[in-house]
């Protein structure tokens, strides 16, 4: 504000100072309208207003939803269009569109954007991006910052109309010199509006980049896993107790000439353990008119023995080695930055 009232007074004094000096040689000029004046330095004002950068401050969410705050740069382009600017410390600079971000009544920018916003607050963990608190370098400005010119413009009229009065004092032959002074004062005072050229503001010769996140993966070896186990050679088992009778087959159940003297006394007993137990009952049956005469021997299984498995232990791999791949980062096949 103060640098466009500065530029709107200089104006109008530059106007009245060529108004006297066209009077005071009594040479017709062209009149400059304070109108016209005030016109052309809004029309300097609007282009210089183009292209200004702001530094303010960015707040990110990372991926834990934790806010980031960064320093960043607002700027208006020509066509008045605001945009942020996220610049690194090499001077690197990404441009976020107006759809990508929020600006609220106190000045942060918040980027809405959440793949923005994840490469903003990976590169601010490994401090590639200023902090909020920082002072970034900007543009370089080409901003009318030095009024000298224009101060200088002003003293030439003054010295210009001083030279006329001493000259027209000494010499009134010279009117027609001071004329050309006046003249020539006229022309510095038009210098004050600067030109379009010198409030443009320059754009650095960088090339826009894209990036072109490529995954980067580190492998964490592992070893193979083998261990111990038991092979059977042989399964546990029971080995039967075999044993001999001697069988009086008059006595047995089953048998075709059973002893009735025997059945009378009930006498139901037909194995015995040895041959000399079994002479003995059959000799006291015959002896006492039994019919106890006939035998024959079989085999029983009257037990088991136990045996416990037989095997030896092998070394066996459970799992093979293997590496396992994992994510680290991601890295730019172009330009080489991580995040």
């Amino acid at each position: 504000m103060i640098k466009r009232n500065l530029l709107k007074g200089a104006a109008v004094f530059l106007s009245c100072c060529l108004v006297f000096t066209s009077a005071g040689c009594g040479k017709k000029s062209k009149t400059v309208t304070t109108e016209s004046t005030t016109k052309a330095v809004t029309e300097q004002e609007t282009k210089k207003n183009a292209g200004s950068e702001e530094q303010v401050t960015i707040a990110v969410k990372d991926s834990e939803g934790n806010t980031v705050e960064v320093a960043g740069i607002v700027e208006t382009k020509d066509n008045g269009e605001k945009v942020v600017i996220i610049q690194d410390r090499d001077g690197n600079r990404t441009e976020i569109k107006a759809d990508n971000y929020e600006e609220s009544s106190s000045g942060t920018i918040t980027i809405t954007d959440e793949t923005v916003s994840n490469e903003i607050t990976e590169a601010a963990k490994e401090d590639k991006i200023p902090k909020a608190d920082e002072v970034i370098p900007t543009k370089p400005s080409t901003d009318i910052a030095d009024n000298g010119n224009n101060s200088n413009g002003g003293s030439s009229s003054g010295s210009g109309d001083n030279n006329n009065g001493n000259n027209n004092s000494n010499n009134s032959g010279n009117s027609g010199n001071s004329g050309n002074n006046g003249s020539s004062s006229s022309d510095n005072g038009s210098n004050s509006v600067p030109s379009e050229a010198d409030t443009k503001p320059s754009t650095p010769n960088t090339p826009s980049h894209e990036h072109n996140w490529e995954p980067v993966y580190d492998y964490i070896p592992h070893e193979a896993v083998k261990e111990k186990v038991w092979v059977v050679d042989k399964a546990a088992w029971e080995e039967p107790v075999y044993k001999y009778f001697e069988v009086c087959n008059n006595c047995k159940p089953d048998s075709p000439n059973p002893c009735s003297r025997c059945r009378a006394l009930g006498i139901s007993k037909y194995e015995y353990d040895n041959a000399d137990e079994l002479d003995e009952h059959q000799y006291e049956c015959t002896e006492n008119g039994g019919g106890c005469m006939f035998s024959s021997t079989i085999t029983k299984i009257v037990d088991y023995v136990h045996h416990d498995e037989e095997g030896h232990y092998e070394t066996v791999t459970v799992s093979e080695a293997y590496n396992e791949q994992k994510l680290v980062g991601y890295k730019c096949s172009s330009c080489g930055e991580t995040k």
